[in-house]
């Protein structure tokens, strides 16, 4: 019996990994690249400490709903399937329901603020375009954006109903943790990846609907914080800022690679 489940909960495992697979070719398949690329780059996420804490809480999920099912599955055989559908109904469904109850509850009035706030809808802006009131008065009418896709066309429409006038767009350069000498590096300063395409993309379509556009690459770790960084060395410290160089270098020349003006802020 125990070699029994043992075959199961590892047929799971695998069949686990195969549907986020799946799901992610198919999340990923309206992108430009090639079948090669998304499995790279899906090999390199699943690489990644938090991917697979995430993935292994989610196996941990579906082994409990495992025991459970096969525990009521036993009951049906033994005592009928009507007592396991009301054992199932009492000591499962209904516990989950009431915590699941409870938890909107107790989400719903620590977030109610009891105010009544009428929305101003005549601050919208309705004419499509953007209002460029930044040259009137100077005042950074700002965002930060994440999540570009291949059409971010109903995206921009909202930014500019609510009057944004610069997006800050942001990319995320990454380390394995705060103790890293340095973080990682393109191949290549003339290639890009996928997730450079559609950068390039969302500032094309926001410097075409007259929306302002600040780059700004963002350090993500695996591990760790940015703002933790303990190297043991200056040479390791010149390791580190030679890495951050190169990739500044990189966004630096976007603009004239792509003939467009947009500032790209460098994070201290």
């Amino acid at each position: 019996m125990m070699k029994k489940k043992g075959i199961h909960l590892l047929l799971l495992y695998l069949s686990l990994w195969v549907v986020t697979f799946v799901y992610f070719l198919i999340r990923f398949s309206g992108r430009d690249g090639s079948f090669a690329e998304y499995i790279s780059f899906f090999f390199e996420l699943a690489s990644r400490t938090f991917i697979l804490i995430g993935f292994h809480i989610l196996f941990i999920l579906c082994c409990g709903l495992y025991f459970v099912i096969s525990h009521f599955v036993k009951v049906g055989r033994k005592k009928g399937s009507g007592t396991a559908w009301k054992q199932f109904s009492f000591r499962f469904l209904l516990p989950i329901v009431f915590l699941i109850v409870g938890f909107k509850t107790v989400v719903f009035i620590n977030a109610n603020e009891g105010h009544d706030f009428q929305w101003d809808h005549g601050a919208m802006n309705e004419t499509g375009k953007a209002n460029h009131f930044y040259e009137i008065d100077s005042k950074h009418r700002g965002a930060s954006v994440f999540g570009w896709s291949d059409d971010n066309s109903e995206a921009i429409d909202q930014l500019i109903r609510a009057n944004v006038e610069w997006v800050a767009v942001i990319p995320f350069l990454h380390q394995e943790n705060e103790n890293t000498s340095q973080m990682e590096v393109p191949e290549s300063m003339e290639s890009y990846g996928r997730r450079d395409s559609s950068f390039v993309r969302a500032i094309n379509d926001l410097h075409k609907n007259g929306i302002h556009v600040q780059l700004k690459p963002h350090l993500w770790m695996q591990e760790g914080w940015r703002a933790n960084i303990q190297l043991r060395d200056d040479r390791e410290w010149d390791q580190w800022f030679e890495s951050y160089r190169k990739n500044m270098l990189k966004y630096a020349e976007w603009p004239k690679k792509h003939k467009r003006s947009f500032f790209v802020w460098a994070p201290s």
